[in-house]
């Protein structure tokens, strides 16, 4: 399924000392076994819409069969992050795992990758809350044509108030218009 992701999803949720955050996730083929992931988080309580982060994702999948890519693999994500509260800018790459139903990267604590060492990669899909080696864990599920987002924190390595837990929450599929279709059906109606 990871391989099929695209368009738009919206999910509002609680986060850290925010009551609702909307964040939104923008989902794209970028090539052959690479799929691109933009979110944008913004609190929804402000007039304008506050912008609290930008993230540009690059997902690789490394099918373990080449020839049934959909069966499951490692997942080598190369992000850019920019959080506005805090003004910083960051560039990292984290590893995962993914499957038929479901793709799970995190940031590892230390420099050398855990692509190539498949037991310390697996403890993606244990609790963070006892682990020495993983710092962030995001991860995306598919169940009955429905995508759901949850990002877990180890608070060893970072402070929940800047960096926070979202449960796991069903995404909002959002069908994007182009601008044609908003010109020939006239603005007006889109309210309707």
């Amino acid at each position: 399924m990871a391989l099929f992701l695209r368009g738009k999803y919206i999910g509002f949720y609680k986060t850290g000392t925010f009551e609702a955050v909307k964040d939104v996730f923008r989902f794209g083929k970028s090539a052959e076994n690479k799929v691109s992931l933009e979110i944008t988080r913004k609190d929804p309580k402000t007039i304008l819409g506050k912008f609290l982060k930008l993230e540009s994702n690059k997902m690789t999948l490394h099918p373990l069969d080449d020839s049934e890519p959909r069966q499951g693999g490692k997942v080598t994500v190369n992000r850019l992050h920019f959080d506005v509260r805090t003004l910083t800018f960051k560039s990292q790459t984290l590893y995962g795992i993914y499957g038929d139903d479901f793709v799970q990267f995190a940031e590892f604590n230390g420099s050398s990758s855990p692509l190539d060492d498949e037991e310390r990669l697996l403890k993606i899909t244990e609790s963070i809350d006892d682990s020495d080696d993983i710092i962030t864990k995001s991860t995306f599920r598919f169940e009955n044509d429905t995508l759901s987002y949850a990002h877990e924190v180890n608070e060893k390595f970072v402070d929940p108030e800047l960096v926070s837990e979202v449960a796991e929450n069903q995404l909002i599929f959002s069908p994007e218009t182009t601008w044609g279709e908003r010109l020939f059906y006239g603005v007006g109606n889109q309210n309707m």
